[in-house]
């Protein structure tokens, strides 16, 4: 009879674990069933573009390829195995990616039955099934979704290594750590931190086995890792992931940082630009031809040059860092989750009542409750700090925090249980207490510090897409999401740019000059002013020459004493026949710089046509 009961038990526990992987798949496909028909979803954009990219040169042939990695290597490889088995099919993509999550689920659920008890890890796996940012993530093509699946396993490898200290989980947990490496770099945080665990939580054991036990995740890590750092060491001399560290950590350490992503060139945000930016103006800097791994350390060094001379500024800078990655705010690079609420009724409903800023404070409430079972969940507590440091450190997005979110689930479930048990035994004061503490923690945790709209975050994704359906030549569906984005957002003067030059491309002369103009008028800085005197190079290229002097006389307002746009505009008027307008911007142009050969040939020019004149 007990070993019926222990059957019915042990089929009723594994009944409630497929249940919470099923629920999870069912919530993903409706999401993808309904965004399916969506620009977003037949485009990926950003990141996911170039993965894609990259991933079509792996298949085809290139498995080795001929660099240092500049990005992570793990997502673009992982599409390139699907396309080789099953087709360049996206489709296909987002469909594994759903398993995956919705595996995920599975596994934070077992976590949390392992670290905390089997109710915990229930509430677990809900609370994991039914994160819209997570949903929103795995219906990308991009490397995020893997941060989340990569993460549960590791949970769920050191929760079994904690419950039974068999060596195979942490091997497991070492080949976690290693993936999640390859597809974020940060990822290495993890690695002293659990050796610290491992040689102190397990002190009951005998030194030499915590060692083995150490020694094993390590080895777990390095057969990942290693082939991918030698090959890159063998491409170029870069000993590590990727090229792309120091760059990334000078853009979230330097006198101009704001916590957030600015192109080391005004305009430059594109993902293809990004490498070959930091590497040529690195050169510039140093006067010298650089591999990847000088460059990075270039940027680096410039980083750390920036904290060493302003400490007190880089605290503070750190500190609003550390504020962004707890506040509610998804903040995008590329893709904005409200985008997708215009086409997806599941996701705007639970992203109303269960966001970030719902999550956290729940979270921090768990995180106090569950403080005097600390011993076996201190490695939680741990990781979640570690990874948040980390991010913190370089810049702060939707995409990068998502990996903390199965650590807050943990935590959050916890709490959840706890509410349970204080009301079945009547523990209303607890209820009290620990609510007015939920509300109190919600305030500034909701707080927007991060001022931009959501409107402002939705024109971001239209005008990505934008951008990203001129490379494909969709020219038509470029132009509606421009139009998009400058509808919701129309004082950036970055949208009015990108789209005055694709109006260009089109031969649409008229409105170019408009919407450059109108980006002079927002932001007349000296990178505009830069790409509108790139436009009139443009149009006197195709003889339109007014629209061109358009541009000329728009510029010369703001700076009339500039000897190279009072030869440009010389210039403009020469063509159009207009010889005395000529040769009185290019005569202003040489008492502005009387070494200037350009305008010196063109006053000539300009004065022995006037001559020949009758």
């Amino acid at each position: 009879m007990k070993e019926i009961k222990k059957q019915d038990q042990i089929l009723s526990s594994r009944l409630i674990w497929v249940a919470i992987f099923l629920l999870a798949l069912a919530v993903r496909l409706i999401y993808l069933l309904e965004i399916k028909n969506t620009d977003a979803f037949t485009c990926p954009i950003g990141d996911g573009f170039v993965y894609k990219q990259w991933a079509l040169d792996i298949a085809a042939g290139n498995w080795l390829g001929t660099e240092v990695f500049y990005q992570s290597p793990f997502y673009p490889y992982f599409l390139a195995l699907v396309f080789v088995f099953l087709g360049e099919n996206l489709v296909v993509i987002r469909i594994i990616q759903i398993v995956l999550s919705s595996l995920s689920c599975l596994l934070l659920a077992l976590a949390g039955e392992s670290f905390f008890s089997r109710r915990v890890g229930v509430i677990t796996g809900l609370l994991a099934a039914f994160y819209p940012v997570s949903i929103f993530f795995d219906g990308l093509v991009q490397k995020t979704a893997f941060d989340f699946f990569l993460s549960a396993l590791l949970l769920f490898a050191l929760a079994k290594a904690l419950s039974k200290y068999r060596w195979p989980f942490f091997l497991l947990a070492g080949f976690a750590v290693g993936l999640l490496t390859l597809n974020r770099e940060n990822a290495l945080i993890y690695v002293p931190l659990t050796m610290v665990w491992t040689l102190l939580f397990f002190r009951h054991y005998s030194l030499q086995s915590r060692l083995m036990r150490m020694g094993v995740f390590l080895m777990g890590i390095l057969l990942i890792v290693s082939p991918v750092c030698f090959r890159n060491w063998n491409m170029g001399g870069n000993f590590s992931v990727t090229s792309g560290f120091g760059s990334m950590f000078y853009l979230g350490n330097n006198p101009n940082a704001t916590g957030f992503y600015t192109p080391l060139k005004w305009g430059r945000g594109d993902a293809f630009l990004e490498r070959q930016d930091a590497i040529e103006l690195a050169e510039q800097s140093l006067k010298r031809k650089l591999t990847p791994a000088e460059a990075s350390s270039f940027w680096s060094d410039q980083a750390f040059r920036f904290i060493r001379a302003h400490p007190l500024p880089w605290l503070k800078l750190t500190a609003r860092k550390w504020l962004l990655i707890w506040n509610a705010a998804e903040t995008p690079d590329t893709d904005a989750i409200e985008a997708y609420f215009d086409s997806s009724h599941l996701l705007n409903i639970l992203y109303r009542f269960f966001h970030f800023g719902v999550l956290v404070p729940l979270a921090l409430l768990g995180m106090v409750v569950s403080w005097k079972t600390r011993d076996r969940s201190f490695i939680l507590y741990l990781l979640l700090l570690g990874m948040a440091a980390a991010v913190a450190l370089f810049l702060v997005f939707a995409r990068y925090r998502l990996v903390l979110v199965p650590f807050l689930v943990l935590f959050a479930a916890v709490f959840v249980s706890a509410l349970i048990d204080w009301g079945r035994e009547g523990r209303y004061k607890n209820i009290l207490r620990y609510g007015i503490a939920l509300l109190l923690l919600s305030v500034p945790l909701n707080w927007p510090i991060y001022p931009a709209s959501e409107n402002n975050h939705r024109a971001l994704a239209y005008y990505n897409i934008a951008v990203t359906r001129v490379k494909t030549g969709n020219f038509d569906r470029a132009d509606a999401n421009f139009q998009k984005a400058l509808q919701l957002r129309p004082s950036s003067a970055l949208y009015h740019v990108n789209y005055s030059f694709f109006l260009a491309d089109q031969r649409r002369y008229t409105e170019a000059v408009s919407h450059m103009l109108t980006a002079l008028s927002i932001n007349p800085a000296p990178a505009v002013k830069k790409q509108c005197n790139e436009l009139a190079a443009i149009l006197l290229h195709h003889r339109e020459i007014d629209a061109a002097l358009t541009c000329y006389t728009a510029l010369l307002k703001l700076e009339p004493d500039n000897p190279v746009l009072n030869f440009n505009a010389g210039y403009a008027f020469f063509l159009k026949g207009d010889l005395l307008g000529a040769v009185t911007l290019y005569r202003k142009a040489l008492q502005l710089k009387p070494d200037l050969k350009e305008a010196q040939v063109g006053l000539a020019m300009a004065q022995n046509k006037q001559k020949a004149r009758p």
